[in-house]
């Protein structure tokens, strides 16, 4: 897929980790990108979690202290938030979540075609404005069939997408 300025989501995603690890180095990690509206306009948005050794060793964590919208074109961080502040979802802060994977592959090809499905989403969205409920429901599966259902959840609630889910029918 190559348009005359589209930057792909492996040049985005980057973008978007280097710029809030280089603004707060306590950061352990960032999840993949949704899709969210914010005031009538796409972004997308991330979760960031800050947890120690001993959590990630347990194989639980406490839930995201941290979200993050950015420009869909550029990934350049447009806000980033404090849960405290302004939640992006009902879930407690002090929850621990189950971070254990289900049993799938997950390999460079997994990758590829979930990121080739969200560039495609931007892609519409920076072109012509339209969002494609099917492309982000198939988007949305691919993701969530790699994260523990706690995670997914997060997912969910940080994207406020109608998401069509299979997930959830599990």
């Amino acid at each position: 897929m190559r348009h005359l300025g589209f930057q792909t989501n492996n040049f985005i995603i980057q973008r978007m980790r280097n710029e809030l690890f280089n603004q707060d180095q306590t950061i352990h990690s960032v999840s993949h990108p949704v899709i969210r509206k914010e005031d009538e306009k796409y972004y997308l948005a991330v979760f960031i979690d800050h947890y120690n050794k001993e959590e990630l060793f347990s194989g639980k964590i406490y839930r995201p202290d941290q979200w993050a919208i950015a420009d869909l074109n550029t990934g350049n961080i447009v806000k980033k938030i404090d849960c405290k502040k302004r939640d992006f979802t009902t879930i407690p802060l002090d929850t621990k979540i189950d971070i254990e994977k289900v049993d799938v592959i997950t390999d460079q090809n997994y990758y590829e075609q979930m990121f080739g499905l969200l560039d495609k989403i931007r892609l519409s969205l920076i072109m012509n404005g339209s969002f494609d409920l099917d492309v982000y429901n198939l988007y949305m599966d691919k993701l969530l069939t790699d994260v523990s259902e706690g995670i997914g959840q997060y997912y969910l609630d940080l994207s406020q997408i109608d998401y069509q889910d299979t997930y959830r029918k599990r």
